[in-house]
């Protein structure tokens, strides 16, 4: 049986440790948010004008496996995400077509 290392620990507290295991993770977690908000960043402002705001409101929403979509989404070319954002052309890849469809959902709709 282990021994508590202190009164907190002994209490069913989390001790120091624990806490800051936690705080670093909520701090990686914020560098990695914080990373894809600024390749959200893009040359082509039409594609920018459309990945920033999602950026900013959705990602927090997003499970982690759609979060590594929009990673991948990223690595693609200006010109490709264009399309795909205009609704021109899709994404062979499901998980990046449901990505830019929730991008694209969050557009303003004609006579709103």
């Amino acid at each position: 049986m282990k021994m508590p290392r202190n009164a907190q620990e002994a209490q069913g507290l989390p001790g120091m440790h624990e806490r800051a295991e936690q705080m670093k993770t909520v701090r990686n977690a914020e560098q990695a948010q914080g990373a894809l908000l600024w390749r959200s960043r893009r040359g082509m402002l039409e594609v920018e004008l459309k990945l920033l705001p999602f950026a900013r409101t959705g990602l927090c929403e997003l499970a982690p496996a759609d979060r590594e979509a929009y990673a991948r989404l990223l690595q693609e070319d200006d010109w490709q995400l264009h399309d795909w954002l205009q609704g021109w052309s899709a994404p062979a890849d499901p998980a990046l077509a449901r990505i830019v469809g929730r991008i694209r959902g969050m557009e303003p709709q004609d006579g709103a």
